[in-house]
């Protein structure tokens, strides 16, 4: 499950995720509005604990979370759209390089 938001007022901060997976909840500190990958990440063991720190740190209410899909197998968890490591679902990951899934096929954008 992966929840959305805007935030306003933060010099540092202008939007936040929450990705609930296997092993935890993670809340994910993005400094510009535009989908991409995330600037830090925190650790929660309950969504619930994710939401409260969002709410006493960046002012975020409950309802101005969004709902969105979680990520494809082997997808970075912090992009919107599909991204992922090349090599990654094959055990071989390329570090350095990135690929969005765009028009249906994967393509480079880093690295």
């Amino acid at each position: 499950m992966r929840l959305i938001t805007q935030v306003e007022g933060h010099l540092d901060v202008k939007r936040l995720m929450i990705h609930e997976c296997e092993d935890g909840v993670y809340l994910f500190l993005f400094e510009t509005e535009e989908d991409g990958g995330c600037s830090a990440d925190l650790w929660f063991e309950t969504v619930e604990d994710a939401l409260e720190t969002a709410q006493q740190e960046y002012s975020v209410d409950s309802e101005r979370w969004h709902k969105i899909h979680d990520p494809p197998q082997f997808c970075q968890q912090d992009w919107i759209a599909p991204a992922r490591i090349p090599g990654r679902e094959s055990g071989n990951p390329q570090w350095g390089k990135l690929e969005v899934l765009k028009d249906g096929k994967w393509t480079q954008i880093m690295g």
